[in-house]
């Protein structure tokens, strides 16, 4: 049975010299050793499981040989239902302690000869996992340490690391509420201007920036339109990406409360941070056409849009388009 102080043990063990990198699509890297062999199984969608092995020994059994594993199980689920948990228990592993991995809180869990840490996300969690004979299991731990030190998660907010790669938004997307995303890949010319019910078309400035969250990004689109400056009104595009992939798509009307600041250009986040009071409503129905996006702070990207058709109090119905070069690094 592994010990409280495993951890302490792993850290004196030395480090491997050579790895082979993995990638889970719209998750996460890691490495195995070098020489192991690897496999990778997805029998669900967004169900992902890999392992890494270790040659069998001439003479001797695959079963006496230790297994790295990383399942990344980021499922949809009921809002605030903790998968990782359910996971634990199911498993009969035991809790051992809390600590932070990769920014993010992690569950450290072990049963006879494994040991695992347990990832939450917002969808779901991912799990690095380490198993041995008890005989071998202190003597091959370094390479679970390994596995952790070379995890990180894949994410668009780098433009370094977006170069070449498009975000995607999957057909199913068409079907969400309040508002229903398409992607559409023509070149299309898109103008930025609001326009309602109640004050008519107007022209907009639109800005951009990108949120690190946790190991995915958020792209914030603000169109600030004339018609509504006096009001301190602005709309929000609000971009949740899993790794390459559009995870989730929001509309909101903010409105800054404190009558001092209403000329401010910023998104909510900036005013979140400063303790600039503001309420906000969402979208309600409405259809938002993606022309292009992406999700990365950069001078250089492009992100073009247009939400038809929506509703929001008091303005009634409202279609929006925007057109924005650029995106700055959002500071949380």
């Amino acid at each position: 049975m592994m010990s409280l102080g495993w951890m302490v043990f792993l850290g004196l063990l030395s480090r491997a010299s050579a790895a082979e990198p993995v990638e889970i699509p719209d998750c996460c890297a890691f490495s195995c050793p070098d020489g192991w062999t690897v496999r990778q199984d997805s029998p669900k969608e967004d169900l992902h499981k890999t392992t890494c092995r270790p040659p069998c020994p001439e003479g001797g059994t695959c079963g006496s040989q230790p297994v790295l594993s990383v399942d990344a199980d980021m499922r949809r689920g009921r809002f605030g239902y903790e998968t990782h948990l359910n996971a634990i228990r199911s498993s009969g592993e035991k809790v051992r302690r809390e600590a932070v991995f990769n920014g993010l809180r992690a569950f450290y869990a072990s049963r006879q000869n494994e040991a695992a840490v347990y990832v939450p996300i917002r969808r779901g969690f991912i799990r690095l996992g380490y198993k041995a004979p008890t005989e071998k299991f202190e003597e091959d731990a370094g390479q679970f340490l390994e596995l952790q030190r070379s995890f990180a998660f894949q994410t668009l907010c780098a433009a370094g690391s977006a170069q070449g790669k498009q975000a995607r938004v999957l057909p199913e997307a068409a079907d969400w509420s309040p508002v229903s995303v398409r992607g559409d890949a023509r070149p299309v010319p898109v103008s930025s201007f609001v326009r309602t019910r109640r004050h008519g078309e107007s022209r907009a400035l639109v800005k951009a920036a990108v949120y690190d969250v946790a190991y995915d990004c958020v792209l914030v689109v603000a169109v600030y339109p004339e018609s509504l400056r006096k009001e301190g009104s602005h709309f929000e595009f609000r971009y949740d990406m899993a790794g390459y992939r559009l995870d989730s798509a929001d509309v909101k009307l903010v409105r800054i409360e404190d009558p001092g600041k209403k000329d401010l250009r910023e998104d909510s986040r900036w005013l979140r941070r400063r303790g600039v009071s503001f309420s906000e409503d969402s979208a309600a129905g409405g259809r938002l056409t993606l022309y292009k996006l992406e999700p990365w702070a950069d001078a250089a990207t492009d992100n073009r849009a247009v939400l038809s058709d929506a509703l929001f109090g008091g303005l009634g119905t409202v279609s929006v388009g925007y057109d924005v070069t650029g995106a700055a690094e959002g500071v949380e």
